[in-house]
């Protein structure tokens, strides 16, 4: 009931940002045409956009709501995130278009006449926008909306770029300087801007990032917490959108207690999150002499083949009559085209030590160039 509730009040507001920016770009259109501005008829296909985008929104939180299905299990959250690449792509586009026109405008000289009802259709945009500013913030604080939020934000970028062609229509009005046609490259700018923004922002999702806010790091102060944990690792948080979550970790202990310890984790983390979770248990080694040797002998040869080629994480996990040793493999990006070679050199040394031995590394390139500067003149500093 109270999720329904959200729901309609997201949808209510979405529409009165929707009607709101059409009412304005309106206004700006005819205020455009009347004073013969490049600059308010730009500021016009700004809160157009902002229509378009907000209408675009809705909807993909309309279609993405609609929960799991028979082909798609995980939900159409990420609906949301196409879409907003599409109204992202026609804000660029738009921009372009502005661009063009107001540097065509500057070019041939062209004279705009800002007359009284231009004035007092700018000062009442800034007014609207100001205040839709504040109403969303406050209604998305209230109900925890980031969709809300970030109308907010867009809502005062717009005041300040209203505000912006506003100054620029007193001056060109009461003195000699025609600046319509610079203040028109610079709304054409602030709309490029902020759909290159957005548009950059979905396709790092699309690819896969880190979820947003601070779930990853509270999922990992639970899971240290946890007693009889003694570690854990392969930390993986997926999001499918509208704040759906697929969680996967492995952690070890000492003893068989850990099992039971992995199913109440994962009850617990999927009721926290209203996520799908899944843990993996397994039993420590115990740290005999020859597990020592063994992982000496491992990083000793990761060294060999690479001075950054970096052993991280090492683990030994008791499976049955063999010993899993798992670890993180940091690549230098220079050998990432040679990491099936560097995976068979270290697997023939841990063969070495037992066929009880199963090496299982997870490698992932670094490529950060002076991280990896730093860390070859180091171990060349040592090694002399």
């Amino acid at each position: 009931m109270k999720k329904d509730k959200k729901s309609a009040s997201l949808f209510q507001l979405t529409v009165l940002g929707i009607v709101l920016n059409l009412f304005l770009s309106i206004l700006k259109f005819t205020a455009g045409a009347v004073s013969h501005s490049v600059t308010v008829t730009a500021d016009g296909w700004n809160n157009l956009t902002d229509a378009g985008t907000t209408a675009v929104t809705m909807f993909g939180l309309w279609a993405a709501g609609c929960g799991a299905g028979k082909h798609h299990p995980y939900g159409h959250g990420r609906l949301e995130w196409l879409l907003g690449m599409l109204a992202s792509a026609s804000v660029i586009t738009i921009g372009f278009e502005l661009l063009k026109t107001s540097v065509s405008a500057l070019y041939r000289g062209q004279q705009s006449d800002y007359q009284t009802v231009v004035f007092f259709v700018l000062f009442l945009s800034v007014a609207v926008k100001i205040w839709m500013y504040f109403y969303q913030k406050r209604a998305g604080l209230a109900m925890e909306s980031e969709t809300l939020k970030a109308m907010s934000k867009d809502s005062l970028s717009d005041a300040f770029a209203t505000g912006a062609v506003l100054i620029s229509a007193f001056v060109t009005r009461f003195t000699e300087w025609n600046i319509d046609g610079w203040c028109g490259i610079g709304v054409a700018v602030l709309i490029l801007a902020n759909g290159l923004k957005s548009f950059t922002e979905i396709v790092e999702k699309v690819i896969g990032t880190q979820p947003e806010g601070s779930i990853l790091q509270e999922v990992e102060d639970i899971i240290s917490k946890q007693e009889g944990v003694a570690c854990f690792y392969g930390l993986n948080i997926h999001d499918y959108g509208l704040k759906h979550y697929i969680v996967s970790v492995k952690i070890l202990g000492k003893d068989s207690g850990i099992f039971t310890k992995a199913l109440e984790l994962s009850l617990m983390l999927e009721q926290k999150y209203n996520c799908s979770c899944t843990v993996q248990a397994g039993i420590a080694a115990e740290e005999s002499n020859e597990i020592k040797q063994l992982r000496n002998d491992l990083n000793e040869k990761a060294g060999e083949i690479h001075p950054l080629l970096e052993l991280i994480n090492c683990r030994f996990i008791r499976a049955g009559e063999h010993t899993l040793i798992t670890a993180d493999l940091c690549v230098p990006i220079s050998l990432q085209k040679k990491e099936d070679m560097i995976l068979k050199e270290l697997r023939h040394t841990a063969g070495k030590a037992g066929t009880q031995y199963q090496l299982e590394l997870s490698p992932f390139v670094e490529n950060n160039h002076i991280r990896s500067w730093k860390t070859l003149k180091k171990s060349k500093k040592q090694k002399g």
